[in-house]
């Protein structure tokens, strides 16, 4: 509320600040923004109606320009906010105990605090208690740490500030010899009184989860390393212990265990549904720090079976959007999944029945684009609208497309490929929601259905996806400045109808159909090398199911991989020799834990991850769609047995190790 008019009024108030300047003012105001004003000025109760006696009040605490500032506030009820006086604004809040203008310095800062100023922030939050606030500064530092690695900021930091960070669980880091470097880097930085600290700091970082050559790397290329005796006995007593065969994690002390030990994921990726001999409910987590897949099947969706469907995450929500029951049913029907509440809803049915459906969201709406009702393939698109709960018809595109994928860049929804019904596609149409017209792109290289496609930078990616007579393993990246698409490295396994997310600047694919049958096959691009990496297979060998990147919230750790702490041990087992063919499901195979991330070329690895409820590997026969899907707790067992409501055949695949 502004009480600017007040100002019309004599002063009758006088503030002396610290260097004894005098400020008129009006006690109504400051005794309205301020609980320290008012108990000041109000101590004997409201002064009476003709009381014209100047009430003189020292501040001696303040400079005069803090206590304007205040005084300005008081009458407009506006703070002029800026990262130059943020601290001095604090500071006046805080002594003058003005609730709302540190609820507004709060916001200021959050929205804010990125890159090189994070961590001041971070300080200034700590130094005035703002405790909720300092905890959202620090989770944005551990998102964000890598990208502050050469900054001043980070290199300025204490030991202890320091030490923190790198030791903390939650830190995002993808490759942890990276952070050798950042930590190299910090003592150098004053490297006459931090030398002493190498040994610590390196002990701080999860080396037994660096890939032995990187790790060798690493000490090859400081001189710090190379010459501190502590550092190069403990690399050496790390590799010993890398190289056999026997766990001997249990010998390690708690201290060093804990190095052994994936770090917490600042997100995880949600894989949903898809075609397992019929449409499914699977709910499965992979957890990209841990390199693992989790089955929920106390999460999975009670009402409905779908493959061919997408996902949307709006607000904490996962919208379920389309796709085909099975029963000839194609969806118009949607449902809801509240991440927070573990519950599903019903929303607001879709207008047209879209099975094989691309779906996108910008702002407020959630577009569902194209698609297959059983009778026809689409060009019609709609909108859903958040605020009305309804869905409305968009302009329809120019061509037919089931089996597309989208993308959103620049606020601009971009078609990729499908089948017109007779056709594979290669053409690409731009939506723009402002105008509601779609207009046509530079068109890919290749015909691609079944295709998936993500935007990550200033670039859109479409992966894989079928010609018409074979799958496909090529990939193309779309620049929009130049309206052309360039090829990328192709992908490990030709696939479509596959899910496709990015999370950490790479991007992670999922499942599909070889042509040959389902797998549940993973692995993951970087653009900054153009390779693709082998990631440990999913649970269960399926296509045309959903994906989605969820990020941190409360309550992430729930859907976290429960067994991260038996990782490591897992790689330092015997290999097993293959499990005889039998109706029970086997274990997935992992990668090599030496490295989360390991080359294709290198992914020889053959040795078996903790026991969990799995299907066969690459089988065209694969387990009943299952409701009741349980994930076993760790053991040695190479087998574990898998309850489905329905039954089904018995598969005979045993799991592909990689």
């Amino acid at each position: 509320m502004s009480l600017h008019f007040v100002k019309s009024f004599p002063p009758d108030t006088e503030l002396i600040c610290d260097d004894g300047s005098k400020i008129p003012a009006h006690r109504l105001p400051l005794a309205t923004a301020s609980r320290y004003f008012r108990a000041a000025l109000f101590a004997f109760g409201m002064p009476r109606t003709r009381d014209t006696v100047l009430k003189v009040l020292n501040v001696p605490m303040l400079k005069s320009g803090q206590l304007q500032t205040a005084l300005e506030y008081s009458y407009d009820g506006e703070a002029k906010l800026s990262l130059e006086n943020i601290q001095d604004v604090i500071e006046t809040a805080d002594f003058l105990r003005m609730d709302k203008l540190i609820k507004e310095c709060r916001a200021f800062i959050i929205d804010n605090s990125h890159g090189d100023n994070v961590i001041p922030l971070w300080r200034l939050a700590q130094l005035y208690m703002m405790n909720d606030l300092t905890r959202q500064l620090y989770h944005r530092i551990m998102e964000d740490f890598m990208q502050l690695a050469d900054s001043e900021e980070l290199l300025e930091t204490s030991f202890d500030e320091f030490f923190g960070f790198i030791s903390d669980d939650h830190l995002n880091v993808r490759d942890e010899d990276k952070l050798c470097h950042v930590c190299v880097r910090w003592i150098e930085h004053n490297l006459e009184n931090r030398r002493q600290h190498l040994f610590s700091l390196l002990k701080a970082i999860r080396v037994y989860l660096v890939d032995e050559a990187k790790l060798r790397e690493v000490a090859a290329t400081s001189a710090l390393l190379r010459e501190d005796t502590q550092c190069r006995e403990y690399l050496m007593s790390v590799r010993r212990v890398m190289n056999t065969r026997v766990p001997l994690v249990t010998e390690l002390s708690a201290e060093l265990r804990k190095t052994t030990v994936p770090r917490e994921p600042h997100g995880v990726i949600l894989l949903h549904g898809g075609w397992l001999q019929a449409p499914c409910n699977v709910f499965e987590v992979y957890d990209p720090s841990a390199d693992r897949h989790t089955l929920f099947h106390h999460l999975a969706d009670p009402e409905e079976m779908r493959a061919y469907h997408k996902m949307a995450l709006v607000n904490g929500d996962i919208f379920v959007i389309g796709g085909y029951n099975g029963n000839n049913n194609y969806h118009k029907n949607c449902r809801k999944y509240n991440l927070k509440k573990k519950t599903w809803s019903h929303v607001t049915p879709m207008n047209v029945e879209r099975s094989y459906v691309s779906v996108a969201v910008i702002g407020r709406k959630i577009y569902a684009i194209g698609g297959y009702n059983g009778q026809f393939r689409l060009n019609t698109a709609e909108a859903y609208d958040l605020d009305t709960n309804q869905w409305s018809f968009i302009r329809p595109m120019e061509f037919q497309r089931s089996d597309a994928a989208c993308a959103v860049l620049d606020g601009k929804l971009y078609a990729i490929g499908g089948f017109t019904g007779t056709t594979c596609n290669r053409t690409v149409e731009k939506y723009d929601p402002a105008t509601d017209t779609w207009s046509g792109v530079a068109q890919m290289g290749f015909v691609r259905s079944g295709v998936s496609a993500v935007t990550l930078g200033d670039k859109i990616y479409a992966l894989g996806g079928s010609s018409g007579s074979a799958r496909l393993s090529s990939c193309e990246v779309y620049d929009p400045q130049r309206d052309a698409w360039t090829s990328i490295a192709s992908m490990l396994t030709a696939r479509s109808n596959f899910a496709a997310v990015v999370c950490d600047d790479l991007i992670y694919v999922f499942g599909g159909y070889t042509g040959e049958s389902t797998t549940r096959l993973c692995e993951c691009y970087s653009p900054a090398s153009d390779e693709w990496f082998v990631l440990t297979d999913m649970n269960h060998a399926r296509s045309a199911l959903a994906a989605l990147f969820v990020p941190c919230f409360e309550g992430i750790h729930e859907l976290a991989y429960p067994y991260r702490k038996e990782i490591f041990q897992e790689a330092q087992r015997p290999a097993t020799p293959p499990v005889p063919e039998q109706a029970t499901a086997t274990t997935s195979g992992a990668p090599s834990t030496s490295s989360i991330l390991s080359p294709a070329t290198t992914a020889t690895s053959s040795t078996p991850t903790t026991a969990r409820a799995v299907s066969s590997a690459n089988s065209s026969s694969q387990a009943a769609p299952t409701t009741a899907i349980a994930t076993a707790a760790p053991t040695t067992s190479s087998t574990v047995a898998l309850t489905t409501v329905t039954p089904g055949t018995n598969s005979t695949s045993t799991s592909r190790t990689l």
